[in-house]
């Protein structure tokens, strides 16, 4: 089985806050002349400027962004599989000491790969705590 590792990201509404001081003949009257203002000109004139994030909240769905890690995790001995016979089963290579186990033709399991030094380097893995010769299996 592999796990893979995703980056993900999900908006988030927060917001900064500052402090603009603006003459005027009233506050609606300066509240006036800040709507009229461009953001870049509100910009300029605050000060103080804070991002206030404890109150920030999700925003939108989480988006994946990139694989960051993939991790194969590998069977030993210990593997066990519900299986009738050896046609249910195949496998195919993935190096030296590892092979991928199909069960039924679907992707069952990354399992390791042993030799019996009696029987001329043989290859075997183990499932069930039972010894099963590569080469009684298909190859895919």
């Amino acid at each position: 089985m592999k796990t893979y590792t995703f980056r993900v990201t999900q908006p988030l509404v927060g917001y900064y806050e500052g402090e603009v001081s603006i003459e005027g003949d009233s506050e609606e009257d300066a509240r006036e002349t800040l709507n009229d203002m461009s953001n870049s000109e509100i910009d300029d004139l605050c000060e103080n400027w804070n991002q206030v994030s404890e109150d920030m909240m999700p925003d939108g769905d989480i988006e994946i962004q990139q694989l960051l890690n993939e991790d194969v995790e590998y069977q030993s001995e210990d593997y066990t599989l519900d299986y009738k016979n050896l046609s249910n089963l195949s496998y195919k290579e993935i190096g030296e000491e590892y092979v991928e186990l199909f069960f039924n033709g679907k992707f069952a399991e990354h399992i390791e790969v042993w030799s019996d030094k009696e029987q001329e380097e043989r290859e075997y893995i183990i499932i069930n705590s039972e010894i099963i010769y590569l080469d009684t299996l298909k190859e895919i």
